[in-house]
């Protein structure tokens, strides 16, 4: 890596390779210089916005997560989701419900399966028990993520109690 000045004064990135050889006893040098000024303006802004998102779900109260459809582990879940039990690669029934197993794939509260049938954004009235015991009503609003192909991928799942609202 090197600093390039352009013709107009504009500061430039620029990446060095250099490769040796031999051939019938000479030796020579290729040296290719590529410009990465604009790769480097790129991954600063890439990173400016992964820090706004990770300072944006740090701020929130409410859980959320991104679960991987294909095997419902948690691939983020920020402070408020984590719990007591939170480790890496937890699948999202045990960590929310503390359950050994997927939810029945009938089941349409299940925001995986239900994105899996509908492909759409859902909102779904949940119940589920505290770690007391206690009965908790929440309203999780989820969202379908796709890859380029348009196979999905992930889904988000944010969630809020309405548990003293409806009662």
């Amino acid at each position: 890596m090197a600093d390039g000045i352009r013709k107009d004064g504009a500061k430039l990135s620029l990446e060095y390779k250099i490769s040796h050889h031999t051939d019938n006893d000479k030796a020579y040098s290729i040296v290719v210089v590529r410009n990465i000024t604009e790769q480097e303006r790129i991954d600063e802004e890439i990173l400016l916005n992964e820090k706004i998102l990770d300072d944006v779900c740090a701020s929130m109260n409410e859980p959320f997560y991104v679960i991987n459809v294909d095997d419902y582990t948690v691939a983020f879940a920020n402070k408020a989701a984590r719990g007591d039990n939170y480790r890496p690669n937890i699948k999202c029934y045990e960590l929310i419900h503390n359950l050994r197993t997927p939810c029945d794939e009938d089941d349409e509260s299940c925001p995986v399966n239900l994105i899996r049938k509908t492909r759409q954004p859902e909102i779904i009235n949940r119940t589920q028990k505290d770690k007391n015991g206690n009965e908790k009503i929440f309203e999780v609003h989820a969202h379908p993520i796709f890859n380029e192909n348009g196979k999905l991928k992930q889904i988000t799942h944010f969630s809020f109690d309405k548990t003293d609202s409806i009662k």
